[in-house]
């Protein structure tokens, strides 16, 4: 049995970062790049988590939740796959934990879809208090459906960290799964930055993906100040698409 206090710790960060993205919060600490490094902080290697999450951010950069679509849940799979990382002893590296983690988020995915039938209970039970005027009952029945999304978080990193030490740092992969694994992991982030470019890909926009390619492919400038440039890039451009569209809605409001 592992460190029970270390799994409490755990599975209140993946709990609570769960319940971030359905419990009402919405604070963003939800987000892969913020969940590994507080798991692999509460784990003690924030490297890795950091790693880790900034990996899986790439891939899930552009998945959203639309209407009722339900998205691989990015969340439960960025703290389990650096749980997993952090109890191997050096068993899983991060590449693999990344590859791992994509597995993880559409198992999630399915748990998630159970809460919300589930939820639909106490849905019903909220409509009814609606129709009589009861707001009181209304959000009643709201509170009594979120702890179920802190638990889908909470309960798997609890029993991992808690229960699954040994067996996770007794692995032993093949060389050429451990090499495929690896490999994998180290394309993903990629393939999920590509599809966000896809989904992003603009006539008007496509030359700052080249500016940004050249800065740091070719010229090997850091992620820092790449970022930073992109950032001062955005802004002279949103300032610059509002400086001409004010003048244009005027006209039409005065049209209109």
């Amino acid at each position: 049995m592992g460190n029970i206090l270390q799994a409490i710790i755990a599975a209140l960060i993946a709990g609570i970062c769960e319940w971030d993205v359905y419990g009402g919060f919405h604070t963003q600490i939800c987000r892969p790049v913020v969940v590994g490094p507080l798991m692999g902080l509460a784990l003690g290697d924030l490297s890795l988590g950091l790693t880790i999450g900034a990996g899986l951010e790439f891939v899930f950069l552009g998945v959203i939740s639309v209407g009722a679509a339900i998205p691989p849940d990015a969340t439960s799979a960025t703290a389990l796959a650096t749980a997993v990382a952090c109890v191997s002893n050096g068993a899983i590296n991060a590449n693999q934990a990344v590859t791992l983690g994509v597995a993880l988020a559409s198992v999630a995915q399915m748990l998630q879809m159970l809460i919300w039938t589930v939820n639909i209970t106490w849905m019903h039970q909220a409509d009814k208090s609606a129709a009589v005027g009861d707001i009181d009952g209304v959000c009643k029945w709201m509170y009594v459906s979120l702890p179920l999304w802190f638990l889908q978080g909470a309960i798997p990193a609890f029993l991992l960290v808690a229960f699954g030490q040994d067996l996770v740092a007794g692995i032993v992969l093949p060389g050429w799964l451990s090499d495929w694994l690896t490999l994998a992991g180290g394309m993903i982030g990629a393939v999920g930055f590509a599809m966000l470019f896809v989904l992003m890909n603009k006539p008007k926009l496509t030359p700052f993906f080249m500016i940004g390619f050249v800065l740091a492919a070719a010229l090997g400038m850091g992620l820092v100040p790449t970022a930073v440039l992109g950032l001062a890039a955005a802004l002279l451009y949103v300032n610059n698409e509002g400086g001409q569209a004010a003048p244009e809605k005027k006209r039409r409001s005065r049209e209109a």
